[in-house]
Protein backbone atom coordinates (compact mmCIF):
# COMPACT_ATOMS: atom_id res chain seq x y z
CA UNK A 1 0.00 0.00 0.00
CA UNK A 2 1.63 3.34 -0.95
CA UNK A 3 2.45 5.56 2.08
CA UNK A 4 1.23 8.49 0.29
CA UNK A 5 -2.13 7.49 -1.74
CA UNK A 6 -5.37 6.82 -0.30
CA UNK A 7 -5.57 5.80 3.24
CA UNK A 8 -8.65 5.42 5.80
CA UNK A 9 -8.67 7.33 8.47
CA UNK A 10 -10.91 5.88 11.51
CA UNK A 11 -13.69 5.17 8.92
CA UNK A 12 -13.09 8.37 7.09
CA UNK A 13 -12.05 8.11 3.60
CA UNK A 14 -9.18 10.74 2.37
CA UNK A 15 -7.30 10.97 -1.14
CA UNK A 16 -4.26 13.17 -1.04
CA UNK A 17 -4.56 14.71 2.02
CA UNK A 18 -0.93 16.25 1.65
CA UNK A 19 -1.56 18.22 -1.32
CA UNK A 20 -0.42 17.97 -5.30
CA UNK A 21 3.20 17.41 -3.99
CA UNK A 22 2.37 13.90 -2.96
CA UNK A 23 5.06 11.18 -3.84
CA UNK A 24 2.50 8.45 -4.86
CA UNK A 25 5.04 5.94 -6.40
CA UNK A 26 6.24 4.38 -2.75
CA UNK A 27 5.43 1.60 -1.23
CA UNK A 28 6.41 -0.48 1.82
CA UNK A 29 5.15 1.96 3.91
CA UNK A 30 4.19 0.81 7.56
CA UNK A 31 3.96 3.78 9.71
CA UNK A 32 2.69 7.16 8.85
CA UNK A 33 1.89 9.95 10.84
CA UNK A 34 0.72 13.25 10.95
CA UNK A 35 0.34 15.68 13.40
CA UNK A 36 -3.01 17.18 11.51
CA UNK A 37 -4.77 13.91 11.64
CA UNK A 38 -5.12 11.07 13.55
CA UNK A 39 -4.30 12.86 17.20
CA UNK A 40 -6.59 11.52 20.06
CA UNK A 41 -6.22 13.84 23.29
CA UNK A 42 -6.83 13.30 26.76
CA UNK A 43 -8.94 14.39 28.82
CA UNK A 44 -6.47 15.30 31.89
CA UNK A 45 -4.43 18.26 31.29
CA UNK A 46 -0.63 17.78 32.47
CA UNK A 47 1.46 20.14 34.30
CA UNK A 48 5.35 20.77 33.09
CA UNK A 49 7.07 19.23 36.19
CA UNK A 50 6.10 17.43 38.76
CA UNK A 51 3.12 15.85 39.97
CA UNK A 52 -0.07 18.67 40.46
CA UNK A 53 -3.55 18.35 41.38
CA UNK A 54 -5.18 16.55 38.17
CA UNK A 55 -7.56 19.35 36.64
CA UNK A 56 -9.63 17.53 33.63
CA UNK A 57 -10.97 18.63 30.51
CA UNK A 58 -15.03 17.66 29.98
CA UNK A 59 -16.78 18.40 26.39
CA UNK A 60 -15.18 16.97 23.03
CA UNK A 61 -11.29 17.77 22.36
CA UNK A 62 -10.91 18.23 19.02
CA UNK A 63 -7.26 17.95 16.31
CA UNK A 64 -7.59 21.79 16.05
CA UNK A 65 -7.78 22.57 19.61
CA UNK A 66 -4.37 23.23 22.48
CA UNK A 67 -5.36 24.46 25.68
CA UNK A 68 -2.53 25.95 27.74
CA UNK A 69 -3.53 26.71 31.54
CA UNK A 70 -1.16 28.45 33.85
CA UNK A 71 -1.44 29.15 38.01
CA UNK A 72 -0.33 32.82 38.40
CA UNK A 73 -1.91 33.04 41.71
CA UNK A 74 -1.39 29.73 44.06
CA UNK A 75 -3.65 28.63 46.77
CA UNK A 76 -6.43 26.39 47.78
CA UNK A 77 -9.72 26.30 45.60
CA UNK A 78 -11.25 29.42 45.23
CA UNK A 79 -8.32 31.04 46.31
CA UNK A 80 -5.82 29.96 43.89
CA UNK A 81 -6.29 31.49 40.07
CA UNK A 82 -5.62 30.75 36.63
CA UNK A 83 -5.64 31.73 33.04
CA UNK A 84 -6.13 29.86 29.77
CA UNK A 85 -5.02 30.23 26.19
CA UNK A 86 -6.38 28.71 23.30
CA UNK A 87 -3.98 27.62 20.61
CA UNK A 88 -1.38 30.20 20.07
CA UNK A 89 -3.65 33.19 21.23
CA UNK A 90 -2.92 35.52 24.17
CA UNK A 91 -4.03 34.18 28.00
CA UNK A 92 -7.00 35.12 29.42
CA UNK A 93 -7.37 37.34 32.65
CA UNK A 94 -6.55 35.64 35.74
CA UNK A 95 -10.36 34.03 37.13
CA UNK A 96 -10.45 32.23 40.00
CA UNK A 97 -10.64 28.59 40.47
CA UNK A 98 -13.75 26.56 41.32
CA UNK A 99 -15.15 23.29 40.50
CA UNK A 100 -16.11 23.57 37.22
CA UNK A 101 -15.34 26.86 34.44
CA UNK A 102 -16.98 26.37 30.92
CA UNK A 103 -14.34 27.88 28.29
CA UNK A 104 -16.31 30.34 26.49
CA UNK A 105 -16.75 29.65 22.98
CA UNK A 106 -14.98 25.79 22.74
CA UNK A 107 -17.76 23.87 24.55
CA UNK A 108 -14.92 22.67 26.75
CA UNK A 109 -15.61 22.74 30.49
CA UNK A 110 -12.47 22.87 32.67
CA UNK A 111 -12.74 20.42 36.26
CA UNK A 112 -10.46 21.65 38.99
CA UNK A 113 -10.25 19.04 42.42
CA UNK A 114 -10.15 20.39 45.44
CA UNK A 115 -6.30 20.61 46.30
CA UNK A 116 -3.76 23.11 46.16
CA UNK A 117 -2.60 24.65 43.47
CA UNK A 118 1.39 25.44 43.19
CA UNK A 119 1.97 29.35 41.46
CA UNK A 120 2.99 28.82 37.97
CA UNK A 121 2.24 25.41 37.40
CA UNK A 122 1.48 24.60 33.91
CA UNK A 123 -0.85 22.53 32.31
CA UNK A 124 -1.67 22.03 28.79
CA UNK A 125 -3.75 18.80 26.13
CA UNK A 126 -1.38 16.32 25.82
CA UNK A 127 -2.15 13.11 23.23
CA UNK A 128 -2.69 9.52 24.17
CA UNK A 129 -2.95 7.74 21.17
CA UNK A 130 -1.41 9.34 17.32
CA UNK A 131 -3.22 6.64 15.30
CA UNK A 132 -1.18 5.61 11.61
CA UNK A 133 -2.50 6.65 8.45
CA UNK A 134 -0.56 3.49 6.52
CA UNK A 135 -3.34 1.48 6.91
CA UNK A 136 -0.66 -0.93 8.84
CA UNK A 137 -2.67 -0.06 12.22
CA UNK A 138 0.48 0.64 13.99
CA UNK A 139 -0.52 3.60 16.41
CA UNK A 140 1.62 5.55 18.40
CA UNK A 141 0.42 5.23 21.90
CA UNK A 142 1.18 6.35 25.52
CA UNK A 143 -1.52 5.87 28.73
CA UNK A 144 1.03 7.37 31.24
CA UNK A 145 -0.21 10.73 31.58
CA UNK A 146 2.96 12.21 32.69
CA UNK A 147 4.81 10.81 29.62
CA UNK A 148 2.25 12.04 26.93
CA UNK A 149 3.48 15.00 24.57
CA UNK A 150 1.65 17.94 24.84
CA UNK A 151 -0.44 19.13 21.35
CA UNK A 152 0.56 22.31 20.33
CA UNK A 153 -1.77 23.82 17.53
CA UNK A 154 1.01 25.82 15.80
CA UNK A 155 4.65 24.17 16.82
CA UNK A 156 6.91 26.93 17.79
CA UNK A 157 8.09 30.21 17.15
CA UNK A 158 6.70 31.15 13.14
CA UNK A 159 4.90 27.90 13.31
CA UNK A 160 1.72 27.69 10.45
CA UNK A 161 1.47 24.28 11.28
CA UNK A 162 0.30 21.69 14.43
CA UNK A 163 3.03 19.68 16.20
CA UNK A 164 3.75 17.59 19.03
CA UNK A 165 5.95 18.53 21.74
CA UNK A 166 8.16 16.38 23.25
CA UNK A 167 9.67 17.99 26.64
CA UNK A 168 13.51 16.46 26.79
CA UNK A 169 12.91 14.71 30.40
CA UNK A 170 10.22 11.86 30.11
CA UNK A 171 8.04 12.01 27.04
CA UNK A 172 7.72 9.30 24.03
CA UNK A 173 5.27 7.18 22.40
CA UNK A 174 5.04 3.41 22.21
CA UNK A 175 4.67 1.51 18.87
CA UNK A 176 5.17 -2.10 20.19
CA UNK A 177 3.45 -3.49 16.87
CA UNK A 178 5.83 -2.46 15.07
CA UNK A 179 9.03 -4.04 16.94
CA UNK A 180 8.94 -7.26 15.06
CA UNK A 181 9.59 -5.83 11.72
CA UNK A 182 13.25 -4.70 12.84
CA UNK A 183 13.83 -8.21 14.62
CA UNK A 184 16.40 -10.29 13.08
CA UNK A 185 19.91 -9.55 10.89
CA UNK A 186 20.46 -7.21 7.93
CA UNK A 187 16.60 -5.89 8.36
CA UNK A 188 16.26 -3.21 5.37
CA UNK A 189 13.91 -0.39 6.29
CA UNK A 190 14.17 3.95 5.99
CA UNK A 191 12.97 5.78 8.59
CA UNK A 192 11.75 9.30 8.65
CA UNK A 193 11.03 12.40 10.63
CA UNK A 194 9.91 16.14 10.27
CA UNK A 195 11.03 17.52 13.30
CA UNK A 196 11.94 21.04 14.78
CA UNK A 197 14.26 20.80 18.11
CA UNK A 198 15.51 23.69 19.84
CA UNK A 199 18.96 24.53 20.55
CA UNK A 200 21.02 22.07 23.11
CA UNK A 201 24.05 20.34 24.46
CA UNK A 202 22.67 16.93 24.75
CA UNK A 203 22.08 13.81 22.59
CA UNK A 204 18.60 13.31 21.69
CA UNK A 205 17.08 10.27 19.88
CA UNK A 206 14.03 10.66 17.36
CA UNK A 207 13.29 6.98 17.58
CA UNK A 208 14.68 3.68 18.53
CA UNK A 209 13.92 0.05 18.06
CA UNK A 210 15.04 -1.88 21.24
CA UNK A 211 14.58 -4.91 23.63
CA UNK A 212 12.78 -4.76 27.31
CA UNK A 213 15.24 -7.25 28.71
CA UNK A 214 18.81 -6.35 27.35
CA UNK A 215 19.86 -2.70 26.40
CA UNK A 216 22.40 -3.37 24.50
CA UNK A 217 20.26 -4.37 21.76
CA UNK A 218 18.78 -1.90 19.98
CA UNK A 219 18.40 0.56 16.57
CA UNK A 220 18.82 4.20 17.15
CA UNK A 221 18.20 6.74 14.82
CA UNK A 222 19.67 9.99 16.75
CA UNK A 223 20.41 13.82 16.92
CA UNK A 224 23.72 14.32 18.49
CA UNK A 225 24.71 17.66 19.67
CA UNK A 226 26.65 17.49 22.90
CA UNK A 227 29.58 15.67 20.49
CA UNK A 228 29.10 18.35 17.57
CA UNK A 229 25.78 18.61 15.58
CA UNK A 230 24.99 15.85 13.29
CA UNK A 231 22.89 12.58 12.69
CA UNK A 232 23.46 9.26 13.51
CA UNK A 233 22.64 6.05 12.71
CA UNK A 234 23.65 3.46 15.37
CA UNK A 235 22.80 -0.51 15.27
CA UNK A 236 23.96 -2.98 18.33
CA UNK A 237 23.28 -6.77 18.22
CA UNK A 238 22.78 -9.99 20.58
CA UNK A 239 26.26 -10.55 20.82
CA UNK A 240 27.18 -6.85 21.92
CA UNK A 241 28.53 -6.18 18.81
CA UNK A 242 27.77 -2.25 17.33
CA UNK A 243 28.21 -1.03 14.37
CA UNK A 244 30.16 2.16 13.26
CA UNK A 245 28.07 4.69 13.61
CA UNK A 246 26.98 6.18 9.85
CA UNK A 247 27.16 10.07 10.98
CA UNK A 248 26.12 13.11 9.11
CA UNK A 249 27.64 15.98 10.03
CA UNK A 250 24.81 18.51 9.47
CA UNK A 251 22.85 21.11 12.00
CA UNK A 252 20.21 19.24 13.71
CA UNK A 253 19.44 21.41 16.50
CA UNK A 254 17.72 25.24 15.75
CA UNK A 255 14.63 26.57 17.46
CA UNK A 256 13.24 28.15 14.44
CA UNK A 257 13.80 25.39 11.74
CA UNK A 258 11.93 22.46 10.64
CA UNK A 259 14.31 19.84 9.32
CA UNK A 260 13.24 16.74 7.11
CA UNK A 261 15.08 13.70 8.86
CA UNK A 262 15.94 9.99 6.97
CA UNK A 263 17.52 7.47 7.96
CA UNK A 264 17.51 4.69 4.84
CA UNK A 265 19.26 1.24 5.45
CA UNK A 266 19.46 -1.45 2.88
CA UNK A 267 20.60 -3.82 5.91
CA UNK A 268 24.69 -3.68 6.18
CA UNK A 269 24.82 -0.01 5.01
CA UNK A 270 22.87 2.76 6.06
CA UNK A 271 23.28 6.42 4.98
CA UNK A 272 21.31 10.02 6.43
CA UNK A 273 19.48 12.88 4.94
CA UNK A 274 18.90 16.54 6.51
CA UNK A 275 17.32 18.68 4.52
CA UNK A 276 18.94 18.24 1.15
CA UNK A 277 22.14 17.16 2.39
CA UNK A 278 22.84 13.22 2.02
CA UNK A 279 25.53 11.32 3.33
CA UNK A 280 27.83 8.95 1.73
CA UNK A 281 26.73 5.20 3.08
CA UNK A 282 28.18 4.35 5.93
CA UNK A 283 28.40 0.78 8.37
CA UNK A 284 25.47 -0.70 9.69
CA UNK A 285 26.67 -4.71 9.71
CA UNK A 286 26.09 -6.21 12.73
CA UNK A 287 24.70 -9.71 13.30
CA UNK A 288 21.34 -10.82 14.51
CA UNK A 289 19.10 -7.86 16.84
CA UNK A 290 16.30 -9.58 18.86
CA UNK A 291 13.80 -6.62 18.82
CA UNK A 292 10.67 -6.26 21.15
CA UNK A 293 10.05 -2.67 21.53
CA UNK A 294 9.82 0.22 19.02
CA UNK A 295 9.33 4.00 20.69
CA UNK A 296 9.28 7.81 18.83
CA UNK A 297 10.96 10.55 21.48
CA UNK A 298 13.36 8.15 23.08
CA UNK A 299 15.88 5.02 23.26
CA UNK A 300 13.74 1.99 23.33
CA UNK A 301 15.39 0.44 26.36
CA UNK A 302 16.14 0.97 30.48
CA UNK A 303 19.43 3.17 30.06
CA UNK A 304 20.24 6.03 28.05
CA UNK A 305 16.93 7.36 27.47
CA UNK A 306 18.12 10.28 25.57
CA UNK A 307 14.78 11.91 25.52
CA UNK A 308 13.54 13.81 22.81
CA UNK A 309 13.29 17.87 23.15
CA UNK A 310 11.51 19.70 20.15
CA UNK A 311 8.58 18.88 18.27
CA UNK A 312 7.58 16.62 15.74
CA UNK A 313 5.15 16.93 12.38
CA UNK A 314 5.32 13.69 11.01
CA UNK A 315 6.81 10.19 11.27
CA UNK A 316 6.99 8.13 8.13
CA UNK A 317 8.57 4.10 8.18
CA UNK A 318 8.87 1.66 5.50
CA UNK A 319 9.89 -2.05 5.79
CA UNK A 320 12.74 -1.04 2.90
CA UNK A 321 15.11 1.49 1.91
CA UNK A 322 14.69 4.15 0.01
CA UNK A 323 16.34 4.81 -3.40
CA UNK A 324 18.30 8.06 -3.63
CA UNK A 325 15.37 8.93 -5.94
CA UNK A 326 12.60 8.52 -3.41
CA UNK A 327 14.61 10.10 -0.78
CA UNK A 328 14.51 13.05 -3.04
CA UNK A 329 10.69 12.78 -3.26
CA UNK A 330 9.95 12.46 0.14
CA UNK A 331 12.38 15.49 0.51
CA UNK A 332 10.43 17.72 -1.75
CA UNK A 333 7.21 16.64 -0.35
CA UNK A 334 8.44 17.41 2.97
CA UNK A 335 9.67 20.83 1.60
CA UNK A 336 6.38 21.92 -0.40
CA UNK A 337 4.52 21.34 3.19
CA UNK A 338 7.19 23.41 5.13
CA UNK A 339 7.77 20.39 6.93
CA UNK A 340 11.67 20.75 5.85
CA UNK A 341 13.74 23.78 4.92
Amino acid sequence: MSCFGSFVNRGMFISGASGAFIPTDLSGCVLWLRADLGITLSSTLLKSGTSPPTVTLSGTLTTNTSLTLDIPVGGTLGVAEFRYKINDGSFSSNIVTSATYAVPGTGLTLNFPNSTYSINNTYATTVNIWADLSGSGNDASQSATGSQPVYSAKSGPGAVRPGLLFDGTSDYLDVASLAPMFSGADIPFTMIASVKMPTDTVTRTLMSAGSSTVNSRYIRFNGIVSAGTKLRLLKSDDAGLVSSSTVLNSPVSDDNTWRGLQAICPGTTAKLRNNNTLSVLGAADVGTTTIDLFRIGTSAQSVNLQYLSGYIWEIIIYNRDLSDAESDQVYNYQLNIGAAT
